[in-house]
């Protein structure tokens, strides 16, 4: 398991990107709070067929098709998500403008600008316990106290990310810091994985991977003692009490392990597990690592099954689907099925939430595609040939 963010950005960017007629409009400056703007009326024209699709749907959002958006959904946040929207051209050197990033409100469209220039492979954001709207973009945090629909945004100085800040500082192997409690977990080039001070100046062993004295060797390699397993990168919850992490073995099995960082307790899986391409994912909350695709082989390409560990022990559910792939994103698990359809695990009700499709269809010669589906709206891109619009359909 690792985090796999940027990869996910990159996926997104590839699939949902579009092109459409558009001109750029001047964006307020990032450093000043920024007024939402209304789902406008006057946008660019479109293809007679692609507008009568929009207009089927109560909410046209602005995307200035020509240059090419996507969006992405914001953490801890059912209301809105991101709008990343491009302004112009890429380069002769085939570099990638960055766009301009947008609040987007999924009941009425309206779209705040939170920054210019945004990364597109980096950029995350969080609706944090208070209202506040956080936003990282892999070196910097943004912060802005969220208005209410018609109002104006606070946005606060910005500031380095300690997360990249600290992994920047640092030359310790697998270092992770915990942000909840200014802490950090890193290995010591011994099979063991180490809990303490932010700068790793002090911590205190909580995992012992059991190698043997150096000199080290792998299989394939002569000389020197065999080293059986290895543990990977730590895992934070929240509230940065549980650490998780999985011991590794040369025929790529993993081994599930959750920490308490309080009582020095831990749980682990029984047996191992066969990961197969990398397919298995893991929801972090503070009371569970949610475990999806460890069951998943290529004799056995399709699950029912999902892996809940607490510090109870393990424990296994059986889902009323079947699902072929998993993805964590935003703080949620998705399970994908073998036709498409798309559901969320919801941790508390322990139910699989359906959240629309990975596929398409078609209404007349216009591809509708869901891209967001929430309890309160819908995000929608239709598409005819290289131009496309993002709809939204409150539910």
């Amino acid at each position: 398991m690792k985090r796999c963010f940027s990869l996910l950005v990159a996926m997104a960017l590839a699939a949902l990107c579009a092109c459409a007629p558009g001109q750029p409009q001047a964006p307020a400056g990032s450093q000043s709070p920024s007024q939402p703007e209304p789902s406008s009326a006057s946008q660019p024209d479109l293809d007679p067929d692609l507008a009568a699709v929009a207009a089927e749907y109560p909410i046209r959002v602005e995307t200035l098709e020509r240059l090419g958006w996507f969006v992405q959904p914001v953490t801890g946040d059912r209301e809105g998500f991101l709008l990343m929207s491009y302004t112009s051209p890429n380069k002769s050197d085939g570099e990638i403008n960055a766009p301009q990033l947008y609040y987007c409100q999924g009941r009425t469209g309206e779209r705040t600008l939170l920054l210019e220039g945004a990364d597109p492979w980096r950029t995350q954001a969080e609706k944090l316990a208070d209202g506040m709207l956080r936003v990282t973009d892999g070196k910097t945090v943004h912060r802005w106290r969220m208005g209410t629909p018609g109002e104006e945004w606070e946005q606060l100085d910005p500031e380095k990310d300690p997360e990249w800040a600290r992994a920047s500082e640092s030359d310790l192997a697998w270092y992770s810091y915990d942000l909840a409690r200014d802490t950090a977990c890193w290995q010591d080039g011994r099979g063991r994985i180490l809990y303490g001070d932010a700068d790793g100046s002090q911590g205190e062993v909580i995992w012992d991977c059991q190698w043997p004295e150096p000199p080290y060797h792998t299989p394939g390699v002569d000389g020197g003692n065999p080293i059986e397993k290895w543990a990977n990168g730590v895992d934070f919850s929240p509230s940065g009490r549980l650490a998780f992490f999985s011991e590794m073995n040369h025929l790529y099995q993993f081994h599930p392990v959750l920490y308490d960082l309080d009582t020095g307790e831990y749980r682990e899986a029984e047996g191992e597990y066969w990961l197969e391409n990398q397919m298995a994912e893991a929801l972090l909350t503070d009371e569970m690592a949610v475990i999806a695709g460890h069951r998943l082989t290529e004799e056995e390409p399709v699950s029912d099954q999902l892996l809940l560990l607490s510090m109870e022990g393990p424990r296994e559910v059986e889902l009323d689907i079947s699902y072929v792939r998993a993805e964590v994103t935003a703080g949620r698990l998705l399970l994908e099925t073998e036709n498409g359809d798309r559901y969320e695990w919801d941790p508390a009700a322990e139910e699989c939430v359906p959240r629309g499709s990975t596929g398409f269809v078609w209404n007349g010669n216009v591809k509708v595609e869901q891209l967001l589906v929430e309890d309160g709206y819908e995000a929608i891109r239709l598409t005819l040939g290289s131009v496309s619009a993002l709809v939204l359909q409150p539910r």
